[in-house]
């Protein structure tokens, strides 16, 4: 494991891309990146395991689900809390070029779920106002985790991670 203090030893040391700025300005420079699909290790295909190691750190036991669209709807992340909670997540590598994340997600993430259980919709992205509203006006409690507040939250655990986690986060020494 390594803490917050190493990793800032071996970003200035050693230097990477996110190098210049405060945390502020690093964030937002690692939201660009990996907006704009620049991110080493970062992509489409490995943006569900970016997600699960980063909200790992608050959802012990979070797995990937078997990838599937259908009329039961589709879960990509879930745990079993203690209390019988259960908290599945659904999550997008949306980039700003698509546009805004659209309700249809919302119906699909809620179509998996069960009574009781809570849902987040995660994206690198932004989510619509039509999105929001449409998860405001379910059953079934959905919250959203949009691009922005994604990034803060990854680096508000860095010290959380594993070395081979920080590099699969895109977080690599150059």
């Amino acid at each position: 494991e390594v803490d917050a203090e190493a990793v800032e030893n071996t970003i200035k040391t050693r230097g990477t891309e996110f190098t210049q700025g405060s945390l502020v300005d690093v964030q937002e420079q690692y939201l660009e990146k990996l907006q704009e699909g620049k991110l080493d290790r970062v992509n489409s295909n490995t943006f569900e395991d970016v997600v699960a190691t980063v909200l790992g750190t608050h959802y012990p036991g979070l797995t990937r689900q078997a990838t599937h669209t259908d009329a039961e709807g589709d879960t990509d992340l879930q745990t079993d809390l203690p209390g019988g909670v259960t908290v599945r997540v659904q999550v997008k590598y949306y980039r700003p070029a698509k546009g805004e994340l659209e309700p249809d997600f919302v119906i699909q993430l809620a179509d998996s779920m069960n009574a009781g259980d809570n849902g987040i919709i995660v994206t690198c992205g932004t989510i619509s106002d039509e999105a929001i509203e449409a998860a405001s006006n379910r059953d079934e409690k959905i919250e959203f985790i949009e691009g922005t507040d994604f990034v803060q939250l990854l680096f508000e655990n860095l010290d959380e991670f594993q070395v081979g986690e920080l590099y699969d986060l895109g977080l690599t020494p150059r």
